[in-house]
């Protein structure tokens, strides 16, 4: 357990290449409980299970005020948000944007928005680039508000995903959108 941000890793101003690796049951008081990532470039993940992670906002990764997020081919499973919002994980502020493919998010939880994912782009968010969530899964995921996934002041596409058995305890079971820009393509929502 961590007491500052990032149970597992925190990165500041770094640019991140994780392949291949587990990064599971760690805990911090404060956000980012497997990963803690802020003002840093390029950030890419793939093939790797972020899993069983507990912080306040971000249970599995927290990522803000940075240039890119991409992840791959990963598994973000049973993280925890036990204060705030993105219970797999907290993305805000991304000048280039966040893209996820192939990926799955299943039973994260999060006390406030965005069960598996918490998306936040600034009021103006024409000064960043799009975000694009394809080829994924979001099962078994549950929030206040957005049990899968809460997208804010974004412009994302959602292609190919199964959203199914996600839970709300207010709004948007499945999905939730604030002030968003929306494309979605070929997506299962069921039993949300």
């Amino acid at each position: 357990e961590n007491t500052a941000g990032g149970g597992g890793v925190a990165l500041w101003i770094s640019e991140v290449f994780l392949n291949n690796s587990i990064i599971n049951g760690n805990s911090t008081n404060l956000e980012g409980g497997g990963l803690y990532l802020r003002q840093s470039s390029e950030i890419i993940i793939s093939n790797s299970e972020i899993s069983e992670n507990i912080a306040l906002k971000g249970g599995g990764i927290y990522y803000f005020e940075s240039t890119s997020l991409n992840i791959t081919n990963s598994q973000i499973l049973n993280n925890d948000a036990t204060a705030s919002h993105g219970g797999g994980i907290y993305a805000g502020y991304s000048i280039g944007g966040v893209t996820i493919d192939s990926t799955i998010f299943a039973g994260n939880h999060a006390t406030s928005k965005g069960g598996g994912l918490y998306l936040l782009e600034p009021e103006t968010p024409h000064e960043y680039e799009s975000s694009t969530i394809i080829n994924s899964t979001l099962e078994g995921n549950l929030s206040n508000i957005g049990g899968s996934m809460h997208i804010e002041n974004s412009i994302v596409m959602i292609e190919n995903c199964n959203i199914s058995n996600n839970s709300s305890t207010f709004i948007g079971g499945g999905l939730s959108f604030l002030k968003t820009t929306a494309e979605l393509n070929n997506i299962v929502l069921e039993s949300n």
